[in-house]
């Protein structure tokens, strides 16, 4: 498998994933009656509180530490990036700037801002 078809694979992987897991966001939330942290999400009405379904699990499974280590890796590379090349304009090109545009995009979900 050539590098761009594996990044490609994983970009497909987190997609399929992320379609049949439940919708909206999702957040941990401390239950205080058993103090076990349940998954809630936006999605469902009434009570948010409720058992992981098969399709959540193998979402939740795919971003195990080490791959969420390697998102903030590519974030974090990203921004030593952005702050190496603010002084020079003639880095700014278009096409890292559409890949710094999705970087910031990613970024915004992650920390709850609207994009």
């Amino acid at each position: 498998m050539t590098p761009a078809e594996r990044l490609r694979a994983a970009a497909e992987r987190i997609r399929e994933t992320a379609e049949w897991a439940n919708e909206g966001t999702w957040s941990a939330e401390r239950d205080l009656a058993t103090g076990m942290t349940k998954i809630v999400t936006d999605s469902l009405t009434g009570s948010l509180a409720r058992d992981i379904v098969k399709t959540d699990a193998e979402h939740i499974a795919l971003w195990s530490p080490p791959v969420a280590v390697a998102v903030a890796d590519i974030l974090g590379n990203e921004g030593a990036y952005l702050a190496s090349v603010d002084q020079r304009p003639d880095l700014h090109s278009t096409p890292n700037m559409a890949r710094t545009e999705l970087l910031l995009a990613l970024a915004d979900l992650i920390l709850g801002a609207e994009s």
